[in-house]
């Protein structure tokens, strides 16, 4: 069983807690503790994506539109 209890006190109050469950060090962690720290990363990795398409498309744009040029240096090889 993993139910526990764990009991302390100072001068004004009596404190008891109740520990449900618990993992190790080392243990996976369960689904439902990390559900949304996946889920954040997930939807982080996409909004990434997206703006990164964004931008090369809005670069392509302007190269198309000719409002972008580009010069090449002996320093910079484009």
């Amino acid at each position: 069983e993993r139910n526990r209890y764990a009991e302390s006190s100072d001068r004004d109050y009596y404190y008891i807690v109740c520990i449900r469950d618990y993992r190790l060090a080392g243990q996976v962690s369960p689904n439902e503790y990390v559900h949304n720290d996946i889920k954040n990363l997930i939807l982080s990795k996409q909004k990434i994506q997206f703006l990164k398409q964004i931008e090369k498309d809005v670069y392509k744009e302007g190269v198309d539109n000719k409002k972008v040029k580009l010069y090449k240096t002996k320093n910079n090889r484009l």
